[in-house]
């Protein structure tokens, strides 16, 4: 079974390539940060921007915890993220925003 759909497959190579660049650039850059910073200094810049990537996970994307991938590739497609708002801001907060039995979205306007 594939885990991705073919679409998606590019941009999670992509999303690889960019995690290599991106710890390439941290284990080369220290050496020469060392030289002119102290390493609790670098610690703090590295744990700063740490902080701020979370900061920007947790505020902008949506929860995928839960959903199937099917829901997953609905709510980053074009206007998901706009119907997956709906849907949960018209639902009561205990109740759940996706109808388990059936791995849909549950169609407030009618419940």
């Amino acid at each position: 079974k594939q885990w991705y759909q073919r679409r998606v497959r590019g941009a999670v190579s992509i999303v690889a390539a960019v995690n290599w660049l991106f710890n390439f650039i941290t284990v080369f850059s220290w050496p020469t940060l060392t030289c002119r910073l102290s390493s609790s200094t670098i610690f703090f810049i590295y744990s700063g921007l740490m902080l701020l990537g979370s900061a920007f996970v947790t505020l902008f994307l949506p929860e995928t915890k839960g959903l199937t991938l099917f829901q997953i590739s609905e709510l980053f497609s074009p206007n998901g993220a706009q119907r997956y708002v709906s849907v949960v801001h018209r639902i009561p907060p205990t109740s759940d925003a996706f109808d388990n039995s059936n791995n849909i979205f549950v169609n407030a306007g009618n419940s």
